[in-house]
């Protein structure tokens, strides 16, 4: 079994995972807001790992080495075709 299959499969596994959550809403009202900002800073951070784990997973995918410069994903000596980098530009929606 070749990496990208195990990638693949492993994706496939966490969505099912999580596809058995059970997920909840209710209403709320400006005055039943908490003071509470961890549970949105924990939601934020979640939402751009994900946004980035797209990324990463479509150009590894795809067979491109990534490396980072701070916080930003690069890709050293990459020569993007016009459809691998609209895929892994779009990929982080």
């Amino acid at each position: 079994m070749g990496d990208q299959q195990r990638l693949i499969g492993f994706i496939l596994g966490v969505c099912l995972l999580l596809g058995a959550v059970p997920a909840h809403a209710a209403g709320w009202s400006p005055a039943t807001l908490r003071q509470d900002w961890a549970p949105f800073l924990l939601g934020l951070a979640g939402g751009i790992a994900a946004h980035e784990l797209g990324h990463v997973v479509v150009a590894k995918a795809r067979g491109y080495h990534l490396d980072h410069d701070g916080l930003s994903i690069t890709y050293p000596d990459a020569d993007f075709s016009r459809s691998g980098r609209l895929q892994t530009a779009s990929a982080g929606l």
